[in-house]
């Protein structure tokens, strides 16, 4: 529903960057973030020899009106098409990215 506070997770298979010096990041996405106002669309990345989640991207709806994170100019709006995110000091080197 509209303002459910549902999250939708999409979980690729792990790949291995080892003896990779650089890493990058790329799908194709439609994002349209007009969930109320609160809708947030994030990209995780993490390694088997570091499981925390770490943030790459993230986008906000532009009229965002809950608590944190908050929209700002760098991460108001959608996503639309190619996206490119060079998350190579996360994954270099790594096996299980």
């Amino acid at each position: 529903a509209t303002g459910g506070g549902a999250s939708l997770d999409l979980i690729s298979p792990a790949v291995d960057c080892t003896g990779l010096s650089s890493v990058y990041l790329h799908f194709d996405a439609v994002a349209q973030l007009n969930n109320n106002g609160s809708a947030v669309f994030d990209v995780d990345v993490r390694t088997t020899a570091n499981p925390t989640w770490t943030n790459v991207l993230r986008r906000v709806a532009p009229s965002r009106t809950s608590p944190a994170p908050n929209v700002n100019a760098s991460n108001a709006d959608g996503l639309f098409g190619r996206s490119t995110i060079d998350i190579t000091s996360r994954a270099a080197n790594a096996a299980g990215v």
